[in-house]
């Protein structure tokens, strides 16, 4: 079956708030501007307002994977607050999100708790024994080599590793194996799901795991 993926925009304002944004921004110089795939055409919008300021355009946020960016802070056109909280974590700076909705600073609480949540997790799934590795047929989130990377390093350190493979990576899909953690090679926003067991995505588990075992 052909399947055709179309990018979808927010058509909703966000000029209202720009004054607010400048206003925030002074203190800074080298500002970071980014956003999620909805808000990709407002990009070119805001680069434009921000002239007078040193701006790294920073690729779209896809797949809810992050390129490092050497900031002052960064500017993120999304809804929500994932995107951000990855975003504060790789740059360790600042993130202002800009929505149709307003303008927010990210806390400093919110990444810390996040961080923390991160933390566990990874405790978690080292104590574990049987781990599922997680793999998506979705196009853009597939990563074959990856996933059998993960099985291999968890083999080769004891674990009992297998790998899933399904378009579907969702809890009620997976609750019910008889594994007692997963790691996750698709989409990182799945951890956020409610899962009966520990989950971790590969690529913040990997250096932790790899330096203990």
């Amino acid at each position: 079956m052909k399947k055709l993926f179309i990018n979808a925009r927010d058509l909703r304002p966000i000029n209202q708030h720009f004054e607010k944004l400048l206003n925030k921004l002074k203190p800074f110089k080298r500002i970071g501007l980014t956003s999620t795939i909805q808000f990709k055409h407002r990009v070119e919008e805001v680069e434009e307002l921000l002239k007078k300021y040193e701006v790294l355009v920073i690729p779209t946020v896809l797949g809810c994977r992050v390129k490092p960016a050497a900031v002052d802070c960064t500017v993120i056109i999304t809804t929500g607050r994932f995107h951000a909280i990855k975003v504060a974590m790789v740059t360790g700076k600042p993130v202002f999100i800009l929505s149709p909705g307003g303008l927010t600073k990210l806390s400093e609480k919110l990444v810390n708790d996040f961080k923390k949540k991160q933390a566990l997790r990874i405790s978690r799934v080292i104590d574990s024994r049987v781990i599922g590795v997680l793999l998506s047929t979705k196009p853009g989130q597939s990563n074959e080599l990856v996933a059998k990377e993960a099985v291999k390093e968890l083999r080769s350190r004891g674990k009992d590793a297998y790998l899933f493979v399904a378009g579907d990576l969702s809890p009620s899909q997976l609750n019910d194996f008889p594994v007692d953690a997963w790691v996750n090679t698709a989409c990182p926003r799945i951890v956020e799901d409610d899962f009966d067991k520990p989950i971790v995505n590969w690529d913040e588990f990997k250096n932790h795991f790899l330096n203990t075992s």
